[in-house]
């Protein structure tokens, strides 16, 4: 199935595998709260880091990584010491902080134009990244490949994938 047009046509999701329900939901809550591994691949989460849960809020959990504390949404079910993978977006990725974000390093390994877009790929935490920014968004500090440049992790755009 095509994942881009399910998410605009569907009001509720039914996600299978092997003739068994997985997990059944907007898909929106399914996207941002995967059941597990599978099913964030499935819907095209692409970039893992491991972590174990150091702290749980209310708006926000702490997950401390070979990176150092992340702090990424919350999610029911979640309690310190679990083995968990935090799944980073491109749209997880901020170039100014917010009130809860992590800021990490990223190293810019090609810029392209594509349309009216500036299509950064950025290594972050290990991971390759493809941003795309708006032209008319320049950002206020200058982005060129080969240096590295500090960008912002927004925690309620990084979802917490359970290991099992």
């Amino acid at each position: 199935h095509d994942i881009d047009e399910v998410f605009e046509l569907a009001d509720n999701l039914v996600v299978m595998n092997r003739g068994k329900v997985v997990q059944i939901g907007e898909p929106f809550e399914i996207f941002m709260n995967p059941a597990n591994m599978e099913v964030a691949k499935l819907l095209g989460h692409r970039s893992f880091i491991k972590g174990v849960v150091k702290k749980v809020e209310q708006n926000f959990t702490v997950v401390e990584t070979k990176y150092g504390l992340i702090k990424c949404r919350s999610r029911k079910g979640v309690s310190p010491g679990d083995s968990v993978f935090l799944s980073i977006l491109p749209f997880s990725i901020a170039l100014s902080p917010s009130v809860e974000s992590t800021r990490v390093t990223a190293f810019i390994k090609g810029i392209e134009r594509e349309r009216e877009f500036k299509k950064i790929i950025a290594n972050v935490l290990g991971t390759d990244i493809e941003l795309l920014i708006p032209l008319s968004l320049s950002p206020n500090f200058i982005i060129e490949r080969g240096r590295s440049t500090e960008i912002y992790l927004s925690a309620d755009s990084i979802p917490i994938v359970m290991e099992a």
